[in-house]
This record gives C-alpha cells, sequence and structure tokens, in this order.
C-alpha cells in the first residue's frame, strides 16, 4: 500500500481525492481550517505556509507521494489581496514541492486552466500562458516554483466545478 499525502484535504478535490484513495492506499489527509471527520482518515490539522509545520507533517506521514491540492481558490479574494494569493499558490507550493523531493516522493501538483486567458482554447501543454487575474498569475508563478523545486512534479491544470460541503 503506497503511502500519499493529500493536501487540501477538506476542499472539493481533495476531500474526493482522499476518499477514493484510502480504498487501496495509507493516506495522510491535511487540511486547515475544517477538520475531516471519518473513522478510516488520518487527518492532520496543519498551516502548509510555515515551514516547521511542513517538515513534521512530512516527517509523521512519510509519504511515498504527495498530492498538493491546498490553494487560494477565491478568485476575488485573489485579486483584493495578490500577496495572500502568493503566498499560498505560488509559496506554499514551492514549499511542499522541495520537501517532497527531499523526501524522494513523487509529487503531483493541482493548478489551473486559469493560467491561460480563455481566447483561443482549447490548450496544450505546451500553448503560451497569460492569466488574466490574480488567481491566474498567482497559480502560474506557483507552477514555475514547484519546476525549479521537484522537476519530475506532474502539474496538471484543471478546472474544477461542483459543491464542497464546507
Amino acid at each position: 500500500m503506497a503511502k500519499i499525502l493529500i493536501t487540501g484535504a477538506s476542499g472539493l478535490l481533495g476531500s474526493n481525492l482522499v476518499l477514493s484513495a484510502l480504498q487501496s492506499h495509507e493516506v495522510t489527509a491535511i487540511y486547515h481550517q475544517h477538520a475531516l471527520s471519518h473513522p478510516e482518515i488520518h487527518a492532520l490539522c496543519a498551516d502548509l505556509t510555515e515551514e516547521d509545520t511542513i517538515d513534521e507533517v512530512f516527517r509523521e506521514a512519510n509519504p511515498e507521494w504527495v498530492v498538493h491540492t491546498a490553494a487560494a481558490t477565491d478568485v476575488d479574494e485573489c485579486e483584493r489581496d495578490p500577496a495572500w494569493a502568493n503566498s499560498l499558490n505560488r509559496d506554499m507550493a514551492a514549499r511542499v514541492a522541495s520537501k517532497a523531493r527531499e523526501y524522494d516522493a513523487g509529487l503531483i501538483h493541482i493548478s489551473t486552466d486559469a493560467i491561460f486567458d480563455g481566447v483561443a482554447g482549447p490548450y496544450r501543454e505546451d500553448d503560451q500562458p497569460h492569466p488574466v487575474n490574480e488567481y491566474g498569475k498567482s497559480k502560474l508563478a506557483g507552477e514555475v516554483m514547484v519546476t525549479r523545486a521537484h522537476p519530475e512534479a506532474i502539474i496538471v491544470r484543471c478546472n474544477i466545478f461542483g459543491w464542497n460541503a464546507q
């Protein structure tokens, strides 16, 4: 059973990944504000913007794979506070990627199709990014930092719509 660390585990994507992965993997689910309540989930509350916290999480989980879904996804708040957006979408992503590489863990980093302007889609992975808002800019900056910190990382650019109980 592979050991997987999933960040952003109380969010829409993260929570569904946790529930799916529980079937065949040892999962450590990281959340920040909304506690997870499920008897089979090993959940940790952690602020991944803090380097010491990331160290503690990785020491405890010792993952083989990391799926990094934690991010600032409130597009309006990203516009109001670009520093906050970059703290989460660029800096936190870089720290998680660096720590995953240090632990020789594979990394799947969740990004967004918002790194593109929406004019000429559908897009391919080698198309030139052109974000039009702070959310897209911060996520693109995160991709750059993740690639530098963990060159073997898999970056998934997706667009997710759905309902979350949070």
